[in-house]
This record gives structure tokens, C-alpha cells and sequence, in this order.
């Protein structure tokens, strides 16, 4: 860090690029009061004074490393195409600079593996911005399959699946990084890792396949024999869904990926209990849930939930279900 920080309200954000989701996680910081968004960057630099002009933002930069060697800002939101995710995390973390990046962390478990080893050799915090994680829903959801709700668990299965409208999108590039499970396979890839609280150790998947990968379906095989079933796509009809199943009953989310500012739920079904229980858990904005974890890792050192090396290790089940795909047979999960 290059200046001391008494608290969170004094955190200074820069934001690399004017990405759409710049918007909500700028929003965010303002609900969380954990500072404002001074400045942001774009290689074209009308493009950045537009978009700073139109929301407040008092600084503009033309490069990405004009933005970082300014001296204006404390922390850097990472919203760039997924290939330039390590590159510029990097970046910021030896300009003295702590970093959310946006989901995917990296382009492969390897880069995520450089990030972590930069992250480690600074000292400062970095954060890959899952956003879902941080609403209340899924604090709901581990504690009763950790708590035994379902018994043993056996299953997972996971759907982010939407049809994308603009082909000229980052999510169709492979020079970007796109596709399916770049894009929304990643989330029920971490939620399977969040719920059962382990890491795969084998992979096996089938895709659908133009310029990027426009649909995926995999399995994850997990210690003990649990399976976890992906299924994403960018060229489906949209579908969102979440299962865990076990030996004493399932969890059902509806609306796992946005939950819903407001209100949200599961449903759970046990034998035992005959009739099925929606159990209703609060709403929350997960952006405003993200940004203030990483402030608060930031200027208290607050150890995060999801770290680094969380980042890490879900790159690195991306990397075997790709593999997997390309070679036609299952492979290890082995993280860097």
C-alpha cells in the first residue's frame, strides 16, 4: 500500500476498463461505504473521460498503466477481458496495488499460479469477484448440507445456461478468452468446491464447439465418490439451477446465481418430513457483500473467505474439464 488507511470509507478505487459490470460493483462500493471510485482507465481515452464524466468519476487515464503509476488510487477493480485478467493483476500488485479481478481469475491454473505467486511476494490481498458467494442464500445452502441436512451427500448439479445475442461479445472471442465455461460454467464449477468443501480430483466432459466452447457438459469427480454434473452454455435457452443430493434428502435452488436483492430460498425435500420446505433465507446485494470483504482484507487485514489460492484451485478444475473435452477422456484435476 502507498499511503496509510484508517478505514474503509478511505479507499480510493481505480477500475481498468468501462466494462458493464463496472456499474454494479461502482454501485457497490457506494451501498458498502468502503470509499469511491476515483478514477478508471481505457486504452482509448475519449472512451474513459465519457464514461467517467457520466458517472462522477473525477480521474480518467488513457492507458492501464497510467492509471497505476498515477499515485490516485489504493485498490484496483479488474473488469478487463478474461486473457488480460493475470496480466494486469499483476500489474497492479507490483505497482503496489491490491486487486478484485473480475471471474475468470486467469486464462488457466497456471497464470492464477503466477497471480498467486506475485500476491504472496507483495503482501497484498487479491480477490477473484465470484459475486454469488457472498449473498446469505448461499451461507444457507453450505451450512445445511455441511450440517447434515442431506446426509451424505452423493450428487451435485449445477445449470448456467443463456443464449448470447451479440456474437461480436467477449464471451464468443477465444482470442479474449470466451465460451461457455469460461463465462457461467465457472459458477456451478465453484459451488460444487463451495458446498462440498473439497477439490475434484477428476474430470471428464463433452462439448459443443465453433470459435469457443458454445456449450459444456462435464462431471467432477470429488474424494469419497461425490459426482458434481456442469452443465453450461452461451447458445441455449437460459437456465438456472443448483442441486445437492444425499442420503437423507435434496436442496433445490431456483435462483442460484442471482438470488434476488430482496428475498430468496431453497427447497429442501427430506424423506423424513414428507411435504417439501422452502426454507426462505434474506436478500442482499452480493456486489455490495464482494466489495467489502475485499476492503476490509485491504485496510483491517481481514483474512477473506475466498482467497487466492481459492482462485486457484477452481482454474484448475476449468483446466482438467477443457482437457478433458479436448482428449475424449477423463483426467486429473491437479492444481498448480
Amino acid at each position: 500500500m502507498k499511503r496509510q488507511l484508517a478505514n474503509l470509507s478511505d479507499l480510493r478505487w481505480g477500475i481498468l476498463g468501462t466494462a458493464d459490470i463496472a456499474d454494479r460493483v461502482m454501485a457497490a462500493v457506494s451501498k458498502a461505504r468502503c470509499g469511491s471510485v476515483r478514477a478508471v482507465a481505457s486504452r482509448d481515452g475519449a472512451r474513459a473521460r465519457s464514461w467517467a464524466g457520466a458517472r462522477g468519476v473525477p480521474l480518467s487515464f488513457g492507458s492501464y498503466e497510467a492509471l497505476l503509476r498515477s499515485g490516485e488510487i489504493d485498490v484496483i477493480y479488474n473488469p478487463l477481458p478474461n486473457r488480460l485478467h493475470a496480466e494486469w493483476t499483476i500489474r497492479a500488485l507490483q505497482a503496489g496495488l491490491p486487486v478484485l479481478c473480475e471471474k475468470p481469475f486467469a486464462g488457466s491454473a497456471a497464470e492464477a499460479r503466477a497471480v498467486a505467486d506475485v500476491a504472496r511476494a507483495t503482501g497484498l490481498p487479491v480477490i477473484e469477484a465470484f459475486m454469488y458467494r457472498y449473498h446469505p442464500l448461499w451461507d444457507a445452502v453450505v451450512q445445511a448440507v455441511q450440517g447434515g441436512m442431506v446426509g451424505e451427500p452423493i450428487s451435485v448439479h449445477g445449470s448456467f445456461t443463456f443464449r448470447l445475442d451479440d456474437p461480436a461479445s467477449i464471451s464468443a472471442s477465444p482470442e479474449l478468452g470466451g465460451g461457455a465455461l469460461m463465462d457461467v460454467g465457472c459458477y456451478p464449477v465453484h459451488a460444487a468446491r463451495m458446498v462440498l468443501g473439497a477439490e475434484p480430483v477428476r474430470a471428464f466432459a463433452f462439448e459443443r464447439r465453433t470459435a469457443v466452447d458454445d456449450s459444456m457438459s462435464g462431471m467432477l469427480e470429488f474424494p469419497g465418490g461425490v459426482v458434481a454434473t456442469i452443465e453450461c452454455s452461451i447458445e441455449a435457452f437460459e437456465r438456472h439451477r443448483f442441486q445437492v443430493s444425499g442420503t437423507a434428502g435434496t436442496i433445490v435452488v431456483d435462483r442460484p446465481w442471482f438470488p434476488g436483492d430482496d428475498a430468496s430460498s431453497f427447497v429442501l425435500h427430506r424423506e423424513i418430513e414428507g411435504a417439501p420446505r422452502v426454507v426462505a433465507c434474506p436478500g442482499d446485494d452480493p456486489y455490495r457483500g464482494e466489495v467489502l470483504e475485499f476492503a476490509r482484507a485491504v485496510v483491517t487485514r481481514h483474512v477473506p473467505r475466498w482467497g487466492v489460492e481459492d482462485a486457484v484451485a477452481n482454474m484448475a478444475a476449468l483446466d482438467a474439464l477443457y482437457a478433458s473435452a479436448a482428449l475424449g477422456r477423463a483426467v486429473d484435476v491437479m492444481i498448480p
